[in-house]
């Protein structure tokens, strides 16, 4: 059974090697934590040829909890997480953590637990609000 844990996603109880965003030829990705401490990465979006394209992302077995990570800016002064909210297809996601990203100066991160009900709904809308004021909207694809 695999297990995606947001208390290694925070920045307070990371390792040294957490501290890296990795990418792939540029293209976003999904961290997922293991139960034993494993972590894997997953594309998010594809370049294809002028743009880039949602990849789905796979939910995996009920048992799993699957996490979003966003990086921006302007996030870190919230006044708590009941100032943050997101919503994917109008699924209201639960904010695990919004703050700086810890490894890098002016980065700040929020960590999205995906609800299973988006479970097969394709592309949608996520809608990130941070203290009333509402960031890009962006496309997500979920299988």
């Amino acid at each position: 059974m695999r297990r995606r844990r947001p208390d290694h996603l925070r920045p307070d109880t990371r390792s040294k090697y957490a501290n890296r965003i990795r990418q792939r030829d540029g293209e976003p990705e999904r961290r997922e934590d293991g139960h034993d401490g494993s972590q894997s990465f997953e594309q998010v979006a594809r370049f294809d040829v002028e743009k880039f394209v949602s990849v789905p992302i796979d939910l995996g077995p009920a048992t799993d909890q699957v996490f979003l990570l966003l990086f921006g800016t302007g996030i870190r002064n919230n006044n708590g997480l009941t100032g943050v909210s997101a919503t994917i297809g109008g699924a209201p996601c639960v904010v695990q953590f919004a703050g700086a990203q810890g490894g890098f100066a002016g980065l700040d991160q929020i960590n999205l637990l995906l609800p299973r009900s988006l479970a097969g709904r394709g592309e949608a809308d996520l809608i990130l609000t941070v203290e009333g004021k509402q960031a890009d909207t962006v496309r997500v694809n979920v299988k």
